[in-house]
């Protein structure tokens, strides 16, 4: 009977303890699952810190972009002379945008031909103090009167606008032009003396040929270069192509005026307005703008378009310190321009 009860007890431990190892296993069995869980969202949270590499394409944008701002910055404008400075804070913002044209003095004036300087181009000066005015042949009787207009233009101009505007002279038959680099008026008068003189015209010390990107090379020296109007490689003409007056200044450290080609040629005129090539140009980037179609209607858009915020007037500020710069260098300022 004592045998039969030790061996039930120990049957009964056995069970218990088979009971106890099936428990364990099945908690075990529980909790390895969250564990699992566990290491992926570990590995799931270290492969969020990680940053990812960069494939082939990224890097080559990255390196593009670090470089056009590298090149960005290489391009240091000179700081304004103080009496630059005391003029251009001292200007309206129309006197400002009409600084940036450069139109022959019959855009200025509506009239057929000008060959006299007298009370209509006063008028026209007083209210658009325009920074160049470009003479041809057909404003030619004789060397007498040629002489006049010149001289008595700068006069006027002088005196209703406190400097003179940069005088040009182009060929009629080609994009040829020279311009005045000192307020004589010679060497445009010999210029202007015969119908085809500007082509043939070299540069001296009154007078310098107009440089034309990229129909020619441009000297980095020069004050004044013309971006034309022509097709560029993006299909946009050149003086309205953001990338080409970037390009060319970058190129070229060039600090000096951009001036835009002839914007009452057919390539312009049968794509744009005279107020939407203007605003183009300077949005672009360049400081003068050439002949637009009607002169009047750029003028008043490209001030409107400062109103708007459509251009911002520190860029009409830098095109207008560039040109009064260059009109300081060569006598086109009074000595007293900048003083009360």
């Amino acid at each position: 009977m004592k045998k039969r009860h030790t061996g039930l007890v120990v049957l009964v431990m056995l069970e218990i303890t088979a009971l106890i190892v099936i428990v364990v296993l099945g908690i075990m069995k529980m909790l390895k699952p969250d564990k699992e869980a566990r290491t992926v969202r570990t590995t799931e949270a270290t492969s969020e810190e990680v940053p990812q590499e960069a494939t082939p394409a990224e890097a080559e944008a990255a390196t593009e972009a670090d470089t056009e701002a590298a090149t960005e910055a290489e391009v240091t404008e000179p700081e304004l002379a103080a009496d630059i400075q005391k003029k251009l804070a001292d200007m309206t913002l129309e006197e400002k945008v009409s600084l940036m044209f450069v139109v022959s003095p019959e855009k200025l004036t509506g009239e057929d031909t000008v060959t006299i300087a007298g009370n209509v181009t006063r008028n026209y000066l007083e209210q658009y103090h325009v920074g160049g005015l470009c003479y041809s042949h057909t404003n030619y009787v004789d060397e007498t009167q040629i002489k006049d207009l010149l001289t008595n233009t700068q006069t006027m101009a002088t005196d209703v606008m406190g400097y003179t505007p940069i005088l040009f002279a182009r060929d009629n038959r080609s994009k040829d032009m020279i311009y005045a680099t000192r307020t004589n008026v010679g060497g445009l008068c010999s210029a202007l003396a015969t119908e085809n003189g500007v082509k043939t015209t070299e540069s001296g010390t009154l007078v310098t040929k107009l440089i034309c990107y990229p129909s020619e090379d441009a000297a980095e020296t020069a004050d004044i270069v013309m971006l034309d109007a022509s097709l560029g490689e993006d299909n946009a003409l050149t003086c309205m192509s953001a990338d080409a007056v970037k390009n060319y200044r970058s190129e070229n450290n060039y600090t000096g005026i951009l001036m835009t080609g002839r914007l009452d040629e057919s390539t312009v005129t049968s794509q744009y307005t005279s107020a939407e090539a203007v605003v183009a140009a300077v949005q672009a980037g360049v400081d003068m703008v050439y002949e637009p179609e009607n002169f009047e209607e750029a003028y008043n858009a490209l001030v409107k378009a400062v109103n708007d915020d459509v251009v911002d007037e520190a860029d009409i500020d830098k095109a207008a310190g560039r040109i009064l710069t260059y009109m300081d260098s060569v006598g086109y300022l009074p000595e007293d321009a900048g003083e009360e």
